[in-house]
């Protein structure tokens, strides 16, 4: 495994976990809130019980296996700074300063703007500020064009799932 920063794979990798959570929510989601709630207020409402969802989900994970499923899927795995597993708690400080310093809690436009930050950070120093603050670092292994093709099918999942529910 190797220590050389892959921005784009760790983007893609948060794209394929949020793809899914959605996609896991979308179904019930739109039954429920389509009766409810303005379509601007849904849009909200369904970003904060994403990242919400994703953010628990993310803290397990990375505590108990280091990796998520878009971690997984591209080879990324999350550990350490002294080549161990990550602790609950570091995981959960991680996974917290990922969506505050890195995403924004989700806020159109403001996470355009960490997420470019970002960015440039692990580019330029190599890591990011929410893997300092966790005492983490993050591997990388090679990624097949298998795990290629199920990366894109997955991010593209919940676009094709609002077509089917939608037009159902």
């Amino acid at each position: 495994m190797s220590e050389r920063q892959h921005p784009w794979r760790r983007f893609f990798a948060r794209s394929i976990d949020i793809s899914v959570i959605s996609s896991l929510i979308l179904i019930p989601y739109v039954q429920l809130s389509e009766r409810l709630y303005s379509p601007y207020f849904q849009s909200i409402l369904r970003t904060l019980i994403v990242m919400l969802i994703l953010f628990i989900a993310e803290t397990i994970l990375l505590s108990l296996m280091g990796t998520t499923l878009g971690k997984w899927i591209l080879n990324i795995k999350v550990i350490a700074i002294h080549d161990s597993s990550i602790c609950f708690t570091n995981a959960l400080k991680r996974s917290f300063f990922v969506y505050m310093r890195g995403q924004a809690f989700g806020l159109p436009i403001i996470s355009l703007f960490t997420e470019l930050d970002s960015y440039y950070e692990l580019r330029d120093n190599g890591s990011t500020s929410w893997d300092d603050k966790a005492d983490t670092k993050v591997l990388y292994d090679r990624v097949g064009i298998i795990r290629v093709i199920i990366a894109m099918l997955l991010i593209i999942s919940p676009g094709l799932i609002s077509i089917m529910v939608y037009v159902l």
